[in-house]
């Protein structure tokens, strides 16, 4: 549990892992399997994150599968719990990636799977369902009003909680209602939400959703086409991954950055010379591996 809460509020990845790791092996020889299970879950979504195999993980004391058998084979033996348990990291991890179709896959499944009772990494579950909820409503997906519901609702969840825990609730809920005001059109108070739970963040030392936050405020950025805005948030997520231990993320953003400098470099080079070309998509890989960074 304690490992758990450690990854959802921010605890350094490699040290984790290593956690995790020493853990799970000291559960396997005591045939403790439903702790091993545990930690395996969780291990899975650190490494997703870290984004790379360590050959001496938890994997050797844990079966191997994959999130989806294991989910398959624990809800066909009533285990909610543990279902949810890889429902909710699946969410978090989603969300961090940009992957909403995966994270609504999971969303639906957790529904399947209620707890009754709450801990922080359910809490945490509930800011992602608010998250979830509000990225379907800007893909103006045909459920719109259901969506824009279920993120109205976490907001006003997450206000009380908030007042009970300013520490540890406030960053949350002004990131949250920065993707309501986004979704209504206030860009002043979107930009503005953005920019004081990146704040409020960095002040309470949740220096993952600090990257989360910057990441968001840069999509937001883009969209609205200010591409300066979004290179330096985007580059700030990715000093915050990578102070996390976030590596796969962190080369998200490197790779976003990378694109948008391609992108702006061609636009220029076609205003100045209006019968030159667009590459082809194998020429745009090519030139993009000029911008690879080094771990």
């Amino acid at each position: 549990m304690h490992l758990a809460m450690a990854m959802h509020c921010g605890g350094g990845l490699y040290t984790l892992r290593i956690n995790m790791t020493n853990y799970a092996k000291m559960a396997a020889q005591c045939k403790q399997l439903e702790v091993c299970t545990y930690i395996g879950i969780n291990t899975e979504a650190v490494n997703e994150l870290i984004g790379d195999e360590d050959e001496e993980s938890v994997h050797k004391a844990f079966p191997k599968g994959g999130n989806d058998s294991l989910y398959e084979h624990l809800e066909s033996q009533k285990l909610d719990r543990a279902c949810w348990v890889i429902c909710n990291n699946h969410k978090f991890v989603s969300v961090y990636k940009g992957d909403i179709d995966d994270a609504v896959k999971y969303y639906h499944l957790s529904l399947k799977h209620p707890i009754k009772v709450h801990f922080m990494t359910s809490l945490c579950g509930l800011f992602f369902d608010g998250l979830i909820a509000f990225a379907c409503a800007e893909r103006q997906d045909e459920d719109k009003e259901q969506w824009v519901s279920i993120g109205t609702k976490v907001i006003d969840k997450m206000k009380l909680w908030a007042e009970n825990s300013h520490w540890n609730f406030s960053n949350k809920l002004y990131l949250l209602e920065a993707r309501q005001y986004a979704l209504n059109g206030a860009d002043t108070l979107a930009v503005e939400r953005y920019e004081t739970s990146i704040k409020a963040s960095n002040s309470h030392r949740f220096i993952h959703e600090e990257g989360l936050a910057n990441q968001m405020a840069g999509d937001y950025h883009l969209r609205k086409g200010r591409v300066d805005s979004a290179m330096m948030h985007f580059g700030q997520a990715k000093e915050c991954y990578e102070r996390w231990g976030a590596c796969a993320l962190a080369d998200q953003m490197h790779e976003k950055s990378g694109d948008m400098i391609c992108t702006t470099a061609l636009a220029s080079l076609t205003r100045l010379n209006p019968s030159s070309t667009m590459p082809t998509s194998a020429s745009k890989r090519q030139n993009s591996s000029l911008y690879t960074w080094k771990r």
